[in-house]
């Protein structure tokens, strides 16, 4: 019941008449099933241990046509695609290494009387980033799925699919770094910054509005995809501080103060 929607006859991923499970012609597997929760946590333990092939033609593709491939892979063209928890947990782990080889911060004034949370905030905020959309991430599925429920995909889908954008996202930082580097201790770091929650708002619209209305413009579609995209950025604003505060916790506990 679950099985993946074909939209041909064909297969799913090259269009070629098939007469078994597996497409003689590109290789790929025609019954997958959706993504219910029960699947994507269960997926969780092969997303952290193995990473195949794929990943310069899914970030590619995320760059170009983020919404088409969310809607290619959920359709069952998965054989081409880096999986979405594979890519999320890939980029954050590399962006998180990266930023913390380079302690990047902007211009900072010494103040004798910050607590150790004060300091923890100003010197490991963006060294956290990553790991902070990732926490965010069942977060901002429930928007989507309750905002775009017309839509008919499973809250699991949409777990999939913001994993791809947040994925693309920290792929732009990633490809940031050196200028972060560069310009570390500077007020360049806090104008990259902005520049990235203006990078935010603009490819989840793009994304958005790709994924759930293949770009057809009515006022409808834009504006509540505007109002997905505020939404979204609104709740990262507003769980950042907590969710920051939950990993400063668990680091003094493991490691001390």
């Amino acid at each position: 019941m679950n099985e993946v929607h074909r939209p041909t006859q064909g297969c799913i991923a090259c269009g070629e008449q098939i007469s078994s499970e597996y497409c003689s012609y590109c290789g790929e597997y025609q019954k997958h099933k959706r993504f219910t929760l029960k699947k994507v946590i269960t997926d969780i333990p092969n997303a952290v241990m193995n990473f195949e092939r794929g990943l310069p033609y899914t970030i590619r593709r995320l760059a170009l046509r983020p919404g088409t491939a969310i809607r290619e892979y959920l359709a069952g063209v998965r054989s081409r695609h880096y999986r979405p928890l594979n890519f999320v947990f890939l980029t954050g782990g590399l962006y998180t290494l990266l930023f913390s080889l380079v302690r990047v911060q902007g211009v900072t004034e010494v103040d004798t009387n910050m607590t150790a949370w004060e300091e923890f905030v100003n010197e490991q905020l963006l060294q956290f980033q990553a790991f902070l959309l990732l926490l965010q991430l069942p977060f901002m599925s429930l928007v989507t799925w309750l905002m775009f429920r017309g839509k008919k995909y499973y809250y699991g889908e949409h777990l999939i699919g913001n994993a791809y954008m947040v994925g693309e996202i920290t792929w732009y930082q990633i490809l940031c770094f050196p200028l972060y580097a560069l310009l570390n201790h500077t007020a360049g770091v806090d104008v990259l910054n902005i520049l990235y929650v203006f990078f935010i708002a603009g490819f989840g619209f793009f994304t958005y509005f790709d994924w759930f209305y293949a770009r057809k413009t009515s006022f409808g579609s834009i504006s509540l995809t505007i109002a997905a995209v505020l939404a979204n950025i609104t709740l990262v604003v507003i769980t950042a501080e907590p969710l920051l505060l939950l990993i400063y916790q668990i680091r003094n506990a493991i490691f001390g103060e």
